[in-house]
């Protein structure tokens, strides 16, 4: 492999991403079911990678064209509007959220049921954004103190007792 000019290195459990954000060349190795493998894809003009544990997404902030390839996302990501997306976020696991920060449009797709935790949420207002291990988010308003709750029903239920949203207090 030729590492040359390459500036930026990302990794899931299983694999690793080599990319020089210059020339948009990467160099994706290690096993190709959990992102070892982009060889087709063109990255010129992309402004971000995450992963997960077995996946990544590369998002360009100035097209609003993105690329997802693992295990949980191997078919892609056609169904993300990119668009206005300021941020992109992994859970640890299996989960991505796309935050466009202005609008509070969040848009959230791999693990079960998480795709429809985000709809219809104004998030706006978030500062900080937390994944957990099984694709659940957690956004703040450090401001507010309201924490909202982004994750399929049974993590909602087992772990934000079954609401949306709540406040902390300070102690």
């Amino acid at each position: 492999m030729d590492f040359t000019g390459m500036t930026d290195v990302y990794s899931t459990d299983q694999a690793f991403m080599a990319l020089s954000k210059t020339t948009g060349k990467a160099q994706c190795w290690g096993n190709s079911a959990c992102g070892g493998s982009c060889s087709n894809m063109d990255f010129s003009g992309f402004t971000d990678v995450v992963s997960s544990y077995i996946d990544f997404v590369a998002l360009n902030k100035n097209t609003g064209e993105g690329h997802c390839w693992g295990a949980w996302v191997g078919n892609g990501c056609s169904q993300v509007d990119f668009a206005g997306v300021t941020d992109v976020y992994a859970a640890k696991h299996s989960g991505f959220m796309a935050l466009n920060k202005d609008t509070g449009k969040a848009q959230c797709w791999g693990s079960t049921g998480l795709q429809a935790a985000c709809d219809g949420k104004d998030l706006s207002r978030v500062t900080d954004v937390y994944g957990t291990y099984y694709g659940l988010f957690m956004a703040l308003d450090k401001n507010t103190g309201q924490f909202w709750c982004l994750a399929g029903s049974s993590y909602r239920s087992k772990i934000c007792g079954g609401r949306d949203s709540f406040f902390f207090e300070s102690v």
